[in-house]
């Protein structure tokens, strides 16, 4: 797949990609994470999925390995495995991202068919903010009807020391709550980690923490696949997460993929980068 032209894939109602493998080859970090993988229905100007390689990975630090069933890295080879419907056709291309010029990597697609129509679009959204004081962070804010299925995740510190802004709790509003039906505990307890992932580095089917750097600054990297815990919404939804207790934690740099199915067509938002935080230590 390159940054010239798009790659198409044919499909019918049935079709979907089982698995993607890209080889980056020997492309460095930095030149991959400045490039961005489009995916658009065919026939279609609005995204799905638009997202800097490696973050669909679970990759925000570095090319750190691990083994997933779901999603992998090893040897500059990058394995994902969430279903993605084809339906009457899907278009591949590269972008760049933050003004770098995009790399060409190789795409393996493994399709598979299933027993009945699929009526779901495969949605794949990048956000990067900056944390500011009382306000949470916002990894998926969709309309409409689909189902949503976990997120990749970054948090890094500039100035703070610590790992406090890890006491921030997911809040999940279905279907236009007011208040949360769902509402965690932590940040690395929704990651099915506990005191600051005390555990470290580990990979599990459906959780897994890819990077752990106690610094100063701190930094992580962990992924929460919601396949038996999927979340149904009829109306929409919107995944936020708290920084340090009740949002008090600022100038943290989050990084997140949120996934979901979207019952009908889907437009993602485009990556941005977000603006450098500034002040002192805490």
């Amino acid at each position: 797949v390159t940054r010239k032209a798009p790659v198409s894939l044919s499909g019918d109602s049935k079709s979907f990609v089982q698995a993607m493998i890209i080889d980056a080859g020997e492309l460095e970090f930095e030149k991959l994470s400045r490039t961005r993988l489009v995916i658009r229905p065919a026939g279609s100007k609005d995204a799905c999925v638009d997202v800097p390689v490696p973050a669909l990975f679970c990759s925000f630090w570095g090319m750190d390995e691990y083994a997933g069933p779901i999603t992998a890295i090893a040897k500059n080879k990058l394995v994902f495995r969430l279903p993605i419907p084809i339906g009457k056709g899907l278009d591949l291309q590269l972008d760049s991202f933050g003004g770098d010029a995009a790399a060409d990597v190789a795409i393996t697609i493994v399709r598979g068919t299933a027993t009945k129509e699929i009526p779901y679009t495969f949605c794949a959204e990048y956000r990067e903010v900056v944390s500011e004081k009382g306000k949470p962070i916002t990894l998926a804010e969709v309309p409409g009807e689909g189902v949503f299925v976990g997120c990749t995740f970054a948090g890094g510190a500039t100035h703070h020391r610590k790992f406090a802004f890890l006491e921030g709790n997911e809040q999940i509003y279905v279907d236009g709550e007011e208040k949360p039906s769902w509402e965690g505990t932590g940040t690395e307890d929704f990651f099915n980690g506990a005191w600051y992932f005390s555990a470290g580095v580990q990979s599990r089917p459906f959780h897994g923490l890819t990077h752990l750097d106690e610094g100063p600054p701190p930094q992580m990297s962990a992924y929460r696949y919601l396949i038996p815990d999927r979340i149904a919404f009829s109306k929409g939804i919107r995944v936020d997460m708290q920084h340090g207790s009740r949002n008090s934690v600022p100038g943290i740099t989050y990084k997140s993929v949120a996934f979901w199915y979207q019952a009908g067509p889907c437009k993602v938002l485009e990556p941005s980068e977000a603006t450098k935080p500034s002040g002192g230590p805490e």
